[in-house]
């Protein structure tokens, strides 16, 4: 199998990259939609699916702020709060932004990824907004999460940043993504500097596909033994 048939996400493979006839900005755009967002998105529909969807949305989390501000070794968890306060602005509205984005952290991230569920505080429902702070005496008693809207929240950031990216007219922002986009891959770019990002890495899949860009190593994709 050609390595320039392997694909870098469900549409482009690596010599449509490297024939610059997709942008940077392309592959990544597909890379998260196209192997984490749109399952996420079908799981949604099915009953009982929160803690999936959950896992799905909240690795999007640090990996874009990374993206977004260029801090390439950043802290995880100012990153994680940082961006679960910029995609639920309604965190900001409390009186106890940080300490509900600390709780996010250590209650939704790590519960997730280091223990495999949530953590106590936090209650998965059904209906109602994504993020829902509930107060007893003023203490906080727990965060109720709709893991649907949570989603649907995570999939309009997205959207928005991309689109952001593609206008240019923030050139901090894109700046930034090119810097990330160098530093988690080994392709080397064109305008937008090409290359695979930390969530997603390269698929052994072959196929066709029909766009690409930037010059680069084979042996970023080679399988090894």
């Amino acid at each position: 199998m050609e390595i320039t048939d392997w694909h870098l996400n469900p549409m482009f493979t690596v010599q449509q990259l490297a024939a610059e006839k997709v942008s940077s900005i392309d592959v990544f755009e597909d890379q998260v939609r196209g192997w984490v967002l749109d399952f996420a998105e079908e799981l949604a529909r099915k009953e009982d699916s929160g803690i999936a969807v959950l896992m799905l949305a909240t690795s999007y989390l640090e990996p874009i702020e990374r993206f977004r501000s260029g801090q390439v070794n950043a802290d995880s968890g100012q990153l994680f709060k940082r961006s679960v306060r910029r995609v639920f602005p309604e965190i900001d509205a409390t009186s106890m932004p940080e300490r509900v984005a600390g709780i996010l952290f250590d209650h939704l991230r790590a519960g997730l990824f280091h223990a495999g569920l949530i953590k106590p505080l936090l209650v998965l429902v059904p209906k109602g907004e994504p993020i829902r702070i509930e107060l007893a005496n003023q203490k906080m008693w727990a965060i109720k999460i709709n893991a649907a809207r949570f989603l649907g929240r995570v999939m309009e950031d997205f959207k928005d940043y991309i689109c952001q990216l593609r206008s240019g007219k923030d050139q901090q922002l894109l700046d930034n993504f090119n810097k990330m986009w160098r530093e988690r891959g080994g392709l080397l770019g064109s305008s937008h500097s090409a290359h695979t990002t930390d969530l997603l890495p390269a698929s052994g899949q072959t196929g066709t596909a029909t766009n690409t860009s930037p010059s680069i190593d084979p042996n970023r994709f080679m399988k090894t033994m």
